[in-house]
């Protein structure tokens, strides 16, 4: 049997396992299927958290690049990342959203499950950065990147509630190894949260 679910924090969890009616399975057949990854949702985590952090890093370095312009003039412009980093991470956020309502079946996923909820917000605040970008106004587009920030620590807080930073705490609890938490075994795509 094989399963998929969207975890709370927007990664997609999957697992197969076998089962018989009437007979024992033997060790091997049952250890040969292991937990699979989901390749593309972790690319796609991987695409909208390097183009945030080229974002912000470039947002960050601009200040000071800037202000030692102010005082000498003749140095160079350097060629800013910023926007690259901008679309990068808005082309990961739409498609983990096209995830989202792929699995789901519905594009009111987007705007009734957490994982769909967080997904939507990072996709508006990234464009909002990217539109106070266009507009010459880039210290505030750090404001909408600090709220991309804080959707994944909703997620991860949401994936592993009861932890102390993300995992391990309460080791009565159901094992907080995937992104269900309620027991379920599956592995996260952006390996924060391993129960021991």
């Amino acid at each position: 049997m094989r399963w998929r679910a969207i975890g709370t924090d927007g990664d997609l969890v999957e697992e197969e396992f076998r089962f018989g009616v009437g007979y024992a399975l033997t060790a091997a057949a049952a250890s040969s299927i292991g937990p699979s990854t989901a390749w593309l949702s972790a690319a796609l985590r991987w695409v909208l958290f390097a183009g945030f952090a080229i974002a912000f890093g470039g947002l960050i370095a601009e200040k000071f690049t800037s202000s030692a312009r102010a005082e000498n003039p003749r140095l160079p412009a350097l060629r800013s990342w910023i926007a690259g980093g901008l679309l990068a991470a808005l082309a990961g956020a739409a498609g983990l959203a096209v995830q989202v309502v792929a699995d789901a079946g519905r594009v009111s996923a987007l705007w009734r499950n957490g994982s769909g909820l967080v997904v939507s917000a990072e996709a508006a605040t990234l464009l909002a950065a990217i539109v106070l970008v266009g507009i010459r106004r880039r210290p505030w587009a750090l404001l909408p990147l600090l709220v991309v920030f804080g959707a994944e620590g909703v997620a991860l807080a949401r994936s592993c509630r009861g932890r102390i930073m993300g995992c391990g705490t309460d080791r009565g609890a159901p094992g907080c190894r995937g992104d269900l938490g309620r027991g379920a075994r599956g592995d996260h795509a952006g390996g924060a949260c391993v129960a021991a």
